[in-house]
């Protein structure tokens, strides 16, 4: 897991070829927040990304996931969340797999958190299990953008 501002991106330990594309597709925290809602894509680099507005809600009732196949960036351009993550490469019980890619496991072992406000994000890699749009104030209007990055990217 990596986390940080996507202002300094270049000090935050984001991979090389992440950084590349976003600085060639100039894009911003402002640009994201005038953007429609919507799913976006990157050209030809199998990066796409969800421009949304979400409630959040307290942390046992949101669920947890896992993927296999894409690295997630999640960056918050409106209002605040708490996303909770384990790293300790534990065996997770998948409990549910309702979309492609997309592994629902229990979260009760996951006890670190991040909190992410206006321009922060955090990048969860493969098999990293996180239990995103959490509040201790329960739900809460956050907008943000959610990109799927192949992993093999990372591998190029």
């Amino acid at each position: 897991m990596i986390f940080g501002n996507f202002d300094n991106l270049n000090n935050s330990g984001v991979p090389a070829v992440i950084q590349t594309l976003i600085q060639n597709h100039n894009l911003s925290v402002e640009r994201f927040s005038e953007m429609e809602e919507g799913l976006y894509s990157l050209e030809d680099s199998g990066i796409t990304y969800l421009v949304k507005a979400f409630t959040t809600d307290f942390k046992d009732h949101r669920p947890a996931e896992f993927h296999q196949q894409f690295v997630d960036l999640q960056l918050v351009i409106k209002g605040c969340e708490t996303i909770y993550f384990d790293h300790s490469n534990e065996a997770y019980r998948t409990v549910a797999n309702p979309k492609p890619d997309v592994y629902l496991v229990d979260p009760t072992g996951m006890s670190n958190q991040v909190e992410l406000r206006e321009g922060d994000f955090a990048i969860f890699l493969t098999h990293e299990p996180h239990q995103a749009l959490c509040s201790e104030l329960g739900q809460q209007a956050v907008k943000k953008v959610v990109f799927k990055i192949p992993k093999q990217l990372l591998n190029s």
